[in-house]
């Protein structure tokens, strides 16, 4: 054992090595660096060694790793055979499309090594440039009559690039491994190092011992200590050997010296025709919520930005209802893309720093992806009661921050109830329907809370509610005509802190159907009518599979969730009675998209920071998923601790 493996026994690092639907790790086969344990001097030296590893390992023999998985292939598959396998890790990707149609071409970068486009890169390609650390953990797209018509690579950081049309049958490519690649330790550099011409090749020829290996030396004391000395002369002196090393290692020492804004500025170009007048969203703050208007079925109308608790002028118009994100906490945006013609930006989406996005608009014209050129951007216990009643009218929801203390009834004399409002700590929520008349009202004591909700509904109408409490209390209002329903919940405790409903979207024709069940979301089934709207949704909770709602006819695409990971956002589009998109965003920043791009938009995501989704709820009518709402809340184990 080396001297410096002695601190850093041990330690894993992720990555993907190859692409053609693969991936894989490479296991270490000399000085193996695993631990948990991390130094600033190490941290230092991992950083030569990665900047050095594809000069190192020129050459050296690699078996099949042990983590390796393969993602079969999609598509007719007519013509020739292709395969972008190159030594190496991926740094860039590259892709070329024809305008509204198929993908043309792919290329991919190892470290600085651009392979042979695949097809042909006649045009301007879309490209993405991977950040230090930064691997591709996706790949997703659409394929339709003999071509590919769309590619999605999503990375490690959240971050996408999303070429083509999307148009055909879904897919969806991830490693069946959670990591995917160890960091070895070069074991030789050059066959001589009389050979090699670069300053790293000439300084171990003057320090390195005759017959030392160069991962024998680089893990030494002295090159530990030339990383602790940092800048300047190392070990204080003006030796030719000694600034030669620092020659080496100046990229890696100084890197985290770089001072912070506005140094780390950049800017995407301007896409589109741009006519028209000029606009800018600039402003005091960092963004904190953003709203996209749309035409429907067209371009984007309307744009604004909130920097801190200040909302801009809307850009253009504000008019009809806006798509809205809210940020987290330390939440940024890393990335907008999107699609342009004709004169209009038909398609944005906006991504952010825990894997959350936005997305608006029609998927029609050209591609663009904007991210950052720098790294540093800017500064369980829940159950559902399904609906009774006949459902006409506008959907509503009191969902709201804080604890129920309080209720508001109304209703018209020896008739339906007309009204209801709920308070949270000291927040009466907006009345549902109307406030019309004096209502029947109950005040929550300390540590009370509402354990049933029953009543009676009839043609149309809820006639009777009553609510109880933990305290053997009751509110209770209407007429006892119609049919009788009781509502409570599944465990002894009852509605958490951190629970919020995203409110369903489709016009909600047929059976209401919910998938809640016990234990934590752990896989996701979907079926689609090939070019059409989705057609059946399967969750699994721990081992366990819901019985899928509506149908299962044919083939799903499914994702299984890792340890630790779970949904934080689920977003699509409904149109003319149905569902025709789904996407699946997890904490992790996979997704599972599924359908076609058709109708209005939707973005469901938590209020509040720590939670995640718990079951969906809505309506089907036996051929399709004509309605969609999301429940989210924090997962908490047996022992009361919230999961993360």
């Amino acid at each position: 054992m080396t001297r410096l493996e002695r601190n850093v026994d041990n330690h894993v690092f992720p990555g993907v090595s190859s692409f053609d639907f693969s991936f894989s790790g490479t296991a270490a086969s000399a000085s193996k660096i695993t631990g948990v344990c991390w130094t600033v001097t190490f941290s230092k030296m991992l950083h030569l060694i990665l900047v050095l590893s594809g000069v190192c390992t020129v050459g050296m023999a690699m078996p099949l790793p042990d983590y390796y998985s393969y993602s079969m292939a999609v598509g007719d598959g007519s013509g020739t055979e292709y395969s972008t396998a190159y030594d190496g890790r991926i740094t860039g990707v590259r892709v070329w499309e024809h305008s509204n149609a198929y993908i043309r071409g792919i290329q991919l970068r190892y470290d600085g090594n651009w392979t042979t486009p695949v097809c042909t890169s006649y045009g301007n390609p879309l490209e993405m440039t991977l950040r230090d650390n930064e691997s591709i953990i996706q790949v997703s797209g659409k394929y339709y009559s003999g071509y590919i018509y769309e590619i999605m690579f999503v990375t490690s950081q959240g971050r996408s690039l999303k070429v083509g049309q999307p148009y055909g049958n879904s897919f969806n490519f991830y490693p069946t491994h959670d990591g995917s690649m160890y960091l070895e330790t070069p074991d030789s550099t050059f066959d001589t190092v009389e050979g090699g011409d670069d300053s790293f090749a000439k300084y171990l020829n003057t320090m390195q011992d005759n017959g030392e290996k160069a991962s024998a030396y680089l893990t030494s004391s002295d090159a530990e200590h030339c990383l602790q000395e940092g800048r300047g002369p190392i070990l204080g002196t003006d030796t030719p050997e000694d600034v030669l090393l620092l020659e080496v290692l100046r990229p890696v020492v100084e890197k985290d010296s770089q001072p912070a804004l506005p140094n780390y500025y950049s800017y995407s170009m301007a896409v589109g025709d741009g006519t028209g007048t000029e606009y800018s969203t600039a402003y005091d703050g960092r963004i904190t919520g953003v709203r996209v208007w749309e035409y429907s079925n067209a371009y984007i109308r309307g744009i604004q930005l909130r920097y801190d608790g200040n909302w801009t002028t809307p850009v253009c118009t504000s008019y009809g209802n806006p798509l809205e994100m809210t940020l987290h906490d330390s939440e940024s945006i890393i990335q907008v893309s999107g699609k342009y013609y004709s004169g209009y930006i038909y398609e944005i989406m906006f991504v952010t720093s825990q894997g959350r996005s936005l997305k608006v608009g029609q998927p029609y014209g050209t591609s663009f992806n904007f991210y950052p050129t720098q790294e540093r951007t800017l500064p369980n216990y829940y159950s559902y009661s399904m609906a009774v009643g006949d459902g006409s009218g506008t959907e509503y929801s009191t969902a709201y921050d804080g604890r129920i203390t309080g209720i508001r009834l109304w209703e018209y004399s020896n008739a339906y109830i007309r009204g209801i409002q709920l308070r949270y700590d000291g927040n009466w929520t907006t009345p549902v329907c109307t406030n019309n008349g004096n209502p029947l009202e109950m005040t929550l004591r300390d540590n009370e809370s509402i354990i049933q909700v029953s009543g009676k509904y009839y043609s149309g109408y809820i006639y009777e509610i009553m609510f109880v409490t933990s305290q053997g209390r009751s509110l209770k209002v209407g007429q006892p005509t119609g049919t009788s329903f009781n509502l409570y919940p599944t465990h002894d405790r009852t509605l958490p802190d951190y629970y919020s409903y995203s409110m369903a979207v489709g016009d909600g024709s047929g059976t209401e159907y919910s998938t809640a069940y016990d234990g934590r979301i752990s896989g996701v089934r979907l079926w689609e009518y090939s070019n059409a709207y989705i057609r059946g949704i399967q969750l699994r909770y721990d081992g366990n599979w819901t019985t899928p709602v509506c149908t299962s006819n044919g083939n799903p695409l499914e994702m299984t969730l890792r340890d630790s990971e779970f949904i934080i956002q689920v977003s699509g589009k409904y149109a003319s009675g149905y569902i025709y998109e789904i996407m699946f965003v997890t904490s992790q920043g996979r997704s599972l998209k599924v359908g076609q791009p058709y109708g209005t938009s939707f973005n469901f995501y938590p209020t509040l920071d720590g939670s995640e989704l718990r079951f969906l709820s809505g309506r089907q009518n036996g051929y399709g998923i004509t309605s969609i709402g999301a429940h989210w809340a924090v997962y908490y184990t047996d022992d009361d601790n919230v999961t993360a």
